[in-house]
């Protein structure tokens, strides 16, 4: 089978939807199909709008020399890419991710609003929002099926916008198998990512700093690394912190729990079925509660307990089963 691959970014690019999809190529490929990446290039420095109708002139002249289209997004390559696989007659699956209007909302406003709490009361949304719920609906209605990584997801948008249920898959993230970790020498709490308002560092580092004033010698590491440099920090690190407004399904901590790293996570998240009693949950608007999972496992028996919680969790789900559930959902007819 010939696959296109849409992203918006793809490796040297960081971030948890680069690695997904250079992941998903490789095991795509090792099955014997041939891949095709298309990602973002001169789009990253146009205005918004105008970067998806660039990509949309790519995808379009690409499309007919392929047979399926796995987008992994909504707004920035899945909507040019529904609208260029409804003119060429392909079929085309769109992975959800993440959720681009509320994340927009949320850097627009400021408020700290959770991904569930987002929807039950929709909130005011201005010309641009509005536009990307549309957006939404359009590739819910034009695509061939939408892949969702959580039922908690899945239900939220089934909440709010109109979905075939026909159209609906879950496939999951990557679980990856237990690996060899580091002992920490420091109790550094490794929260990197990306400096959005979703990510809720304000309410965090509001939370340790708290910490902090009992306990000197915690540190709080939220810079900005390559997969590798990453991997390496996370090897060696104290504990994984992914307290956002929410997360879908927080490679962070998938990641910490192939090492046996404890974690502070967000009590808005769609992996718990996986989670057992494991993880410290907090709620990422109470900086109080915040401050006490820092606490909490900055106490050794505690931490101790943690560690051997995670150790029995074993379910694991690699990118080879991912390329295979994409294929059973595409077909195999070519």
């Amino acid at each position: 089978m010939r696959i296109l691959i849409a992203t918006g970014i793809y490796p040297p690019d960081v971030g948890g939807p680069a690695k997904y999809a250079k992941s998903l190529s490789e095991a795509l490929q090792h099955a014997g199909h041939e891949v095709r990446v298309l990602s973002y290039k001169i789009e990253k420095h146009l205005p918004w709008g105008i970067r998806q109708l660039w990509y949309l002139a790519r995808v379009f002249f690409v499309t007919p020399k392929i047979d399926v289209i796995i987008a992994l997004d909504t707004v920035s390559v899945g909507f040019p890419a529904v609208i260029s696989s409804f003119l060429w007659g392909k079929k085309i699956a769109i992975r959800t991710g993440g959720d681009f209007l509320w994340e927009t909302y949320l850097e627009r406003s400021g408020i700290k609003v959770p991904l569930p709490d987002f929807y039950e009361a929709i909130p005011r949304l201005s010309p641009k929002e509005k536009v990307i719920s549309k957006i939404h609906q359009f590739i819910l209605d034009y695509s061939d099926y939408i892949v969702f990584s959580t039922s908690w997801q899945r239900d939220i948008w089934s909440g709010f916008y109109k979905i075939n249920p026909e159209k609906v898959r879950i496939i999951e993230n990557c679980y990856y198998p237990k690996a060899q970790g580091n002992e920490p020498n420091e109790k550094i709490f490794l929260g990197a990512g990306r400096q959005i308002t979703a990510k809720n560092f304000e309410n965090i580092e509001a939370g340790f700093n708290k910490a902090e004033k009992d306990f000197p010698g915690i540190k709080l590491d939220t810079g900005s690394y390559t997969p590798e440099e990453y991997n390496e920090k996370l090897k060696s690190c104290y504990a994984v912190v992914a307290v956002s407004l929410s997360e879908i399904s927080p490679n962070s901590i998938l990641e910490a729990i192939s090492y046996n790293k404890p974690f502070l996570l967000t009590k808005y998240h769609g992996i718990a079925k996986h989670l057992g009693k494991a993880g410290i949950i907090i709620d990422p608007n109470n900086v109080e509660n915040i401050a006490q999972g820092f606490i909490s496992l900055v106490d050794e028996e505690n931490y101790k307990k943690e560690v051997e919680k995670i150790k029995k969790l074993s379910f694991t789900h690699s990118f080879d089963e991912i390329a295979e559930e994409f294929i059973k959902l595409l077909g195999t007819r070519f």
